[in-house]
């Protein structure tokens, strides 16, 4: 039996769906042993859905440590696409770094240089793309305040120069 444990949050893995209850039950009656029982709504069985398992059930995803397991396209070697049972950010911690992104008001900093901003959140950035997996998440956009920057580099900062990153001419061919 292969498992994953973090404090109380437990996953374990299980060959079928008979086998699965029967090690529910044995945890179940495990923890009331030690004086503890199983959350109602957090235990539960999921079915791991891909192209090798083509079953149905009432639970085809979970979240686990801030990273959601569900079915996802994946592509093969050859190039090929499939179904994967694939972990990715979960909804929740991309909701949690943008209120963070947010926090910064980024659009607001305008005595900083577009090369200071880059140099102040990029080890943040970098550090939850690092442990989110940022390339099978597409969550840069969203939580990283790139809807905001080109707000910053039109505001006051361009008609201070202070803003080096590229942009679009104005019109009559002025920058």
């Amino acid at each position: 039996m292969a498992f994953e444990r973090y404090v109380d949050a437990v996953v374990v893995h299980a060959a079928t769906h008979g086998q699965a209850e029967r090690l529910r039950s044995a945890i179940a009656a495990r923890m009331v042993e030690v004086g503890l029982e199983l959350h109602p709504d957090k235990t539960r069985i999921v079915y791991c859905k891909d192209d090798n398992r083509r079953g149905t059930h009432v639970h085809t995803s979970f979240t686990f440590l801030g990273y959601t397991f569900r079915t996802r396209s994946a592509r093969s070697k050859h190039g090929r696409m499939f179904a994967a049972f694939l972990p990715a950010v979960s909804r929740a911690a991309l909701v949690a770094m943008g209120r963070q992104v947010r926090r910064w008001r980024i659009h607001l900093r305008v005595g900083a240089n577009l090369a200071d901003l880059a140099r102040w959140m990029n080890p943040i950035v970098r550090g939850w793309m690092h442990t989110t997996g940022g390339s099978t998440a597409r969550w840069s956009s969203h939580c990283c305040g790139a809807s905001k920057t080109p707000t910053w580099c039109a505001g006051p900062a361009r008609s201070t120069g202070r803003c080096t990153g590229s942009r679009r001419p104005r019109p009559g061919g002025r920058r």
